[in-house]
């Protein structure tokens, strides 16, 4: 089967998301299973990847074209725009939609051109199906897929497949662990940086690790900076941060559609401190403890307290949070195995 990913976000390097990297995970876990597998995303036009795609295309193609994830990956400044044209270089026999401005308009023209389509949320921004969406769902071409039982309850009428992200164990898992830090990734306000910052101020005898997932300017870094916070990153390998990590605090003021970052930290046995937002509890389950995105800041502290102040909670809730990592449910090979499954569905 020939599978396209698509999507108007931005894919890897360019962009290192939770969605760009499980679906690069997804492409090549299709590949080893005999797939044809390829991408098409939105360009930044920067790096070694954007030089080469403007060079193709002052050479007169219509998108560039790399093969730096190994496998084709199309990319273009407007991927609505070129839909058509990588579609009929590509020939899928099913289209994979997925998240960004655009993904409405990528579904429509593939609908359109006369391929079949499985629409993937990963965000609780789920719209109206369109004329051509629902004449197609009706025509048995249009299926659904979503990251978590949360998102799939916002698109609920469509049925959707829940597909969780697939987060391999050997890209996360330490060894050599020597948890030091409260460790917080992604420092900006949706992600609840002022929670977590106040959380430091807080607790002066505690360090704290920020991950940056992008280049931060020197008034982002002045609103950071505190004693007993270390800012690192942006970040290619997180074993060197989970590594140092006794807990991820994940105070998001969004509604998260999983929580990656839940799944991966479980892996060493790393509890969770979250918010209760979107699919976060489906994420840390009985690894960690979630509260109200609104609960006070005595209230992050207590729960901060109750996982690390004492060693022998602290090693229950390391336990906690393996269990968590060995569900059923977050297992690459069942995840694979379900995400199969829909694109033969979708391809029946």
């Amino acid at each position: 089967m020939n599978v396209l990913f698509a999507t108007a976000h931005k894919m890897l390097p360019e962009n290192r998301g939770g969605m760009e990297q499980n679906t690069h995970v997804l492409a090549r876990g299709l590949t080893a299973r005999g797939y044809r597998v390829a991408s098409f995303s939105g360009l930044a036009g920067v790096g070694r990847i954007g030089h080469w795609a403007r060079l193709q295309m002052r050479l007169g193609r219509d998108v560039g074209v790399d093969r730096s994830l190994g496998y084709p990956s199309f990319r273009a400044y407007e991927p609505a725009d070129e839909m058509e044209a990588v579609l009929k270089r590509v020939r899928p026999d099913i289209v994979c939609v997925q998240g960004g401005h655009d993904h409405m308009r990528l579904c429509d023209t593939a609908l359109q051109c006369g391929f079949r389509v499985v629409m993937y949320y990963h965000s609780d921004h789920v719209q109206p199906l369109s004329a051509v969406q629902q004449d197609a769902v009706k025509a048995g071409r249009l299926h659904f897929a979503a990251n978590s039982g949360f998102t799939a309850s916002l698109a609920a009428d469509r049925g959707p497949a829940v597909i969780r992200p697939v987060v391999l164990p050997n890209a996360y898992k330490v060894n050599d662990h020597d948890p030091r830090y409260v460790t917080f990734i992604n420092p900006s306000p949706h992600k609840g940086v002022d929670i977590a910052r106040a959380v430091a101020a807080a607790r002066p005898d505690m360090k704290f690790l920020f991950v940056r997932t992008h280049a931060y300017d020197k008034l982002e870094r002045q609103n950071i900076a505190a004693p007993n916070i270390d800012v690192i990153g942006p970040v290619s390998d997180m074993r060197t941060v989970y590594r140092q990590s006794k807990l991820v605090l994940a105070p998001s003021q969004c509604r998260e559609a999983w929580g990656r970052i839940a799944t991966e930290a479980h892996i060493s046995g790393i509890p969770v401190l979250a918010s209760d937002q979107g699919g976060l509890p489906e994420a840390v389950g009985e690894g960690g403890i979630c509260l109200a995105h609104e609960a006070s800041l005595a209230d992050w502290c207590a729960a901060l307290d109750e996982i690390v102040a004492d060693e022998g909670r602290y090693t229950a809730y390391q336990q906690k949070a393996l269990r968590a990592a060995a569900r059923p449910e977050v297992q690459p090979g069942i995840i694979m195995d379900a995400f199969e499954a829909v694109l033969r569905r979708g391809n029946a």
